[in-house]
């Protein structure tokens, strides 16, 4: 049965530690891992900060249906498209998360969501990105109680990256933490998340937004627990660090 997929990416025009273009690499690697048009839609949601230029950024994601976020009194989109969303200009990935989804909700979209941060670039070892994919689909499909399946990132390791000390298994851990890696989920779970978070705004604003997340998801069902890939198969690596550059350039990437 064929897989109705999003693939949704969060951006900000700031960058990353003053390092502008780094979701480059990120958008460049996922162009090499599969094909765009494996994804029934595509979403962009971009923070503009200030004066920033966002026209660049926006020429790079052509086929990408696009939400814009301000941080200023500037409004980019119409105004009726913010209207029922009152956190728009607040600078706050929460509200972000929320106003996308909650908007999201009112559009077409599949029944399953990739997630992907512009820092996040995946690093297939084994297979490749359609496969992680269709593998989380699978579980998914088999588990109501499981919310996503995400990549394990680089800085998790702690140490370099050593393979080896990984068994075979296809996953390594299943636990009730979650964060904002590369991962599958269903798209209908998210939006239940966004309308508890919309409900509850004020309270949730001032905890850590991965935090305030799951506190969210864990009202859409208490029994949601988080699944991570064997990184011997894909894994992901975070670029937006102050001290990437020590090993962004072995995986052939760019610090810019």
């Amino acid at each position: 049965m064929e897989k109705s997929v999003n693939l949704v990416w969060f951006q900000t025009t700031a960058g990353h530690h003053g390092r502008k273009s780094l979701y480059l690499n990120t958008l460049n690697s996922l162009k090499r891992s599969i094909s765009l048009g494996f994804f029934k839609y595509k979403f962009l949601s971009l923070k503009v900060f200030n004066n920033d230029n966002y026209e660049e950024i926006l020429n790079n994601f052509e086929s990408f249906e696009k939400f814009l976020w301000l941080n200023n009194d500037k409004r980019i989109n119409d105004e009726s498209t913010f209207k029922d969303y009152p956190y728009y200009l607040l600078n706050n990935y929460l509200a972000d998360i929320c106003n996308f989804y909650l908007y999201l909700s009112k559009e077409k979209y599949a029944e399953y969501t990739y997630l992907v941060e512009d820092d996040s670039p995946a690093i297939i070892n084994q297979g490749s990105l359609e496969d992680f994919i269709s593998t989380a689909i699978d579980e998914l499909e088999k588990d109501s109680n499981l919310f996503c399946v995400r990549l394990k990132r680089e800085l998790e390791f702690k140490e370099n990256l050593d393979l080896s000390k990984y068994p075979d298994d296809k996953f390594i851990e299943r636990s009730t933490d979650n964060n904002f890696q590369n991962q599958v989920f269903r798209t209908e779970d998210m939006i239940k998340a966004a309308k508890i978070i919309s409900a509850n705004y004020e309270s949730l604003r001032p905890i850590h937004t991965e935090t305030a997340v799951r506190m969210a998801l864990s009202r859409v069902n208490k029994d949601f627990s988080f699944l991570v890939l064997n990184p011997k198969i894909c894994h992901s690596i975070h670029t937006g660090t102050s001290d990437a550059e020590k090993w962004i350039e072995s995986y052939g990437l760019q610090v810019q």
